[in-house]
């Protein structure tokens, strides 16, 4: 049997949560002209302020202040993060994309450490 004939309905919404969390993880580590990339940002009270920084951890920035409303955060890690993906049909289609280029990559480093 079809593992997609052994999902139950309760499950639709668990698995493409994953996926769009996928997507995200993935266009965060984008660069800006790529075709998989979203900004970062933390909400306001007011607006939002887009996260600074490269790595794993980027933290806000020091809020100026003039800059209403307070940003809820850890030690400079925002609590909630928002980004907007603007076509998520050509988003999952860069994301299958690089996931794929990244197998293949892998496969063939794995390859060349056997021989």
């Amino acid at each position: 049997m079809d593992r997609w004939h052994l999902r139950t309905p309760v499950q639709e919404p668990v698995l493409l949560n994953l996926w769009f969390d996928a997507i995200f993880e993935l266009a965060w580590q984008g660069q800006p002209d790529d075709r998989l990339y979203a900004e970062q940002s933390a909400p306001t009270s007011s607006g939002s302020i887009a996260r600074g920084g490269n790595g794993l951890f980027p933290r806000i920035p020091k809020v100026p202040e003039f800059v209403s409303g307070k940003v809820v955060h850890e030690y400079g890690h925002p609590v909630q993060i928002t980004s907007t993906l603007k076509n998520i049909v050509l988003a999952s289609i860069a994301a299958i994309d690089e996931l794929l280029d990244r197998g293949t990559a892998t496969a063939e480093q794995e390859r060349k450490q056997c021989e």
